[in-house]
């Protein structure tokens, strides 16, 4: 009656706290935000940032490409592209609309500079004229026309740091207005466009992930208990440790970003973990004809410690992504330890007390059991080991040292947007622009005096940067650039009545300085704020180019920077900027981080290891079959050349983490075993045959859970599923042949 009682009121207050979390829950929000990934206090952000209050974000544009099957050139077309245009204008947070026509060339005449339209919407007839004009130039082919003249592209500006509600807004006034022009085949790129996308998905999957746990808690659970009752208490038990983690992200005012939309997975995965040893244990007892309570007992005395070193070794293992600087990373590691800790509360509390409520299930004896189809499994494969150890030595090592090779192929790299799936209707958006345009990643250079005495338009400063213009255009897949050096072209080739064999540099110092007198004159510098600052000492050169990943960029900006030092005057300073920039470099320190926390982690477990065996022996003995595993994820990383990045990063953290608990349960009881006075080899096989089966399908159920990441928009998420899904199969064989074997040769020789 008294564990009666205490049941009931567990259950109460369990049911209480639930119903006030999912109160809780109905206010959980989603954030994406590029910049938040960055690091904090970091230089390169922090010049960035300062950057972008002399000149405009490089990110806070739209881009609308209107394709035209028949050719640009017609009225009919140019009509509504201008009609569009003016219909942009007014939108709300728009601050600047640069379209094909309103596009302008400026002819010098003795009086000044007049602008002329690239493109004659009035004349018609001119439209030809226009054509040649525009593609022999090519000063807006691969910006504003297409390469093959079928389609045009207009860039929204808008203010600076548009929020979720503002951005989603004018996406939607934009789709209204290309519904409304009988444009809606047109393609739509842009920060707020990928940050509307982004939420909707990351809120689809959380529901989805959310669902696809139920499911296969459902099935696994009917598969291998074939009752309803284990269905029924490991379902509330992981629904209340979900519902009750979201509540604490909210309640630690966090949001929900696209790294924690794998949250629901990862607590069924682990939360079901502690469900099943808990439940075998419970029903192993019954079967060997213990009373209910005692049953309960007997499997938290046995089963409760070794479920809670799981949970806080996973829980280290996630912890330790908290020494990244950035703060998506930390809050992930943060609120999935919080989450595992949860899980594992209510498991040991929410668990036992329903079984205390509930009737005494129908089972087997112990001679069913023992027929039984994964303890026959189980048995088979401890013959097997113990016949077999001299091939499990000659396996290991071989895919340790194959793996090791390819290892070295691991290289760190990422794309531009490249986690968004193929078949996405924003990746074949982002397709569109490098195909026919360009393409969607901007790329910045700052240009900083140093010289005091200088200021950007100095001719030999000047000079300096045409140098770096040409070898940047020679040498990178970039299209138009906009810098300091073309603005003093295009006014010099306007001077000259347009003639384009004057888009140049004058020649002679006396030419230049009549050019410089004349930009000033005709207020040339007030129309390019954008290019360079009021006060002259800093400037940018800005290009678009194709996405051909950091690695490579990595390597072509190490030549710039070394061109540079060695073919100019050393008059100002050139840093490479701009946002795809900042991701990369992110991407690269964030990876670097995550290894040195992985290293962390492998420490502190192996610390908590070491206390409770109080052996060193097996503290290197227990991380052997749990490093091995994240070798061969390595391995194979760099054989299908899958580039080292966060997401690829995070997954060596997430399995390490997971993957222990296996080896914990195992080494828990052994020791249990070895405290009853039995020899080290029966120790091993009682072990070997107890905890084989909740071992083996709690990796199975882990696996299917990973594998549930396949469903993901995210290439990311899919590749962290199926990398984890690897790491956690070789695992459970190595914890079930590999581990036994080092503890019979390097340990067991000193046991009775």
């Amino acid at each position: 009656m008294k564990e009666k009682r205490l049941s009931i009121l567990v259950v109460t207050a369990i049911l209480i706290l639930t119903g006030i979390a999912g109160f809780i829950n109905s206010k959980i929000g989603f954030n994406y935000s590029i910049e938040s990934y960055f690091p904090k206090g970091n230089e390169e952000v922090e010049f960035y940032e300062e950057f972008c209050t002399r000149f405009e974000r490089d990110i806070d544009f739209v881009m609308i490409g209107v394709p035209a099957a028949k050719g640009v050139f017609n009225e009919s077309y140019f009509g509504k592209i201008d009609s569009l245009t003016q219909r942009l204008k007014k939108l709300d947070n728009v601050t600047k609309v640069i379209s094909p026509t309103t596009l302008r060339y400026n002819i010098g005449t003795p009086t000044g500079l007049f602008e002329v339209p690239v493109v004659h919407l009035k004349n018609p007839e001119r439209f030809e004229k226009d054509s040649l004009k525009i593609y022999q130039e090519k000063e807006y082919v691969g910006s504003f026309f297409s390469k093959k003249g079928l389609a045009t592209n207009i860039i929204v500006n808008t203010t600076p740091k548009l929020n979720k509600e503002n951005g989603d807004k004018l996406l939607s006034d934009i789709n209204n207005l290309l519904i409304h022009f009988n444009l809606a085949e047109s393609k739509v790129a842009g920060r707020v466009r990928t940050q509307e996308y982004y939420v909707r998905l990351m809120s689809d999957e959380f529901v989805l992930f959310s669902g696809v746990s139920i499911i296969l808690l459902v099935i696994f659970l009917l598969i291998v208990y074939r009752s309803l009752w284990t269905v029924g208490v490991s379902f509330l038990v992981i629904s209340f440790s979900i519902i009750w983690s979201v509540a604490c992200i909210i309640l630690l005012e966090g949001k929900l970003n696209m790294l924690l939309t794998m949250l629901p997975i990862l607590l069924f995965v682990i939360g079901i973990s502690d469900v099943i040893h808990i439940i075998t244990k419970y029903i192993e007892e019954l079967r060997l004809g213990a009373e209910k309570i005692a049953a309960i007992r007997t499997t938290i005395r046995e089963v409760g410690l070794a479920t809670f070193l799981t949970s806080l070794t996973t829980a280290i293992g996630f912890l330790s992504l908290m020494t990244s600087h950035s703060p998506p990373i930390r809050e992930f590691g943060l609120y999935i330890a919080i989450g595992v800790m949860i899980t594992y509360l209510i498991s040991i509390t929410l668990l036992p007390a329903l079984l205390v409520l509930m009737k005494r299930p129908k089972l087997g004896d112990e001679s069913s059991l023992k027929a039984s189809f994964w303890n026959k499994r189980i048995f088979n494969g401890m013959l097997w080991f113990l016949t077999n150890r001299s091939k499990i030595v000659i396996i290991a090592v071989m895919f340790g040292v194959v793996s090791l090779i390819g290892m070295f192929n691991i290289e760190v790299n990422n794309f531009f947007l490249d986690d968004l799936n193929q078949r996405s209707e924003l990746k074949q958006d982002l397709n569109f622009f490098e195909d026919n345009f360009d393409g969607i990643r901007p790329y910045e250079l700052a240009i900083v005096m140093k010289d005091e005495s200088k200021n950007i338009l100095s001719e030999d400063v000047m000079r300096d940067l045409e140098k770096i213009e040409n070898y940047v255009g020679e040498n990178f897949k970039v299209g138009m650039i906009y810098s300091p050096v073309h603005i003093l072209k295009a006014t010099n080739k306007a001077l000259n009545s347009g003639d384009q064999n004057k888009y140049e540099l004058p020649k002679s110092s006396k030419d230049y300085n009549k050019l410089i007198s004349k930009i000033k004159k005709y207020g040339v510098l007030k129309k390019s704020r954008r290019i360079l600052s009021e006060d002259l000492n800093s400037a940018r050169i800005s290009s678009k180019l194709e996405d051909i990943g950091s690695a490579q960029l990595r390597g072509k900006n190490e030549a710039l920077l070394s061109y540079i030092e060695s073919n100019t005057s050393g008059a100002f300073e050139v840093k490479i900027t701009g946002m795809p920039y900042l991701l990369d470099t992110t991407n690269a320190y964030i990876t670097t981080r995550l290894v040195r926390g992985l290293g962390l982690a492998v420490l502190v477990i192996a610390l908590i290891i070491g206390i409770l065996f109080r052996s060193i022996k097996i503290v290197l003995i227990s991380l052997i079959p749990n490093i091995l595993p994240l070798l061969i994820i390595a391995g194979i990383m760099g054989f299908f050349k899958l580039d080292l990045k966060i997401s690829t990063g995070i997954v060596f953290t997430i399995a390490f983490g997971i993957a222990v608990d296996d080896t914990i349960h195992f080494l828990s009881k052994l020791k249990i075993e070895l405290s009853k006075g039995k020899s080290f080899p029966y120790a091993i096989k009682r072990t070997f045959l107890s905890t084989g089966k909740a071992i083996t399908l709690t990796s199975v159920i882990l696996s299917s859970g990973f594998v549930a990441f396949s469903l993901s928009q995210f290439y990311s998420t899919i590749l962290i599923g199926v990398l984890i899904c690897i790491t956690l199969v070789v695992a459970v064989l190595a914890d079930l042949f590999l581990l036994p074997l080092l503890l019979m040769v390097f340990y067991g020789k000193h046991k009775k």
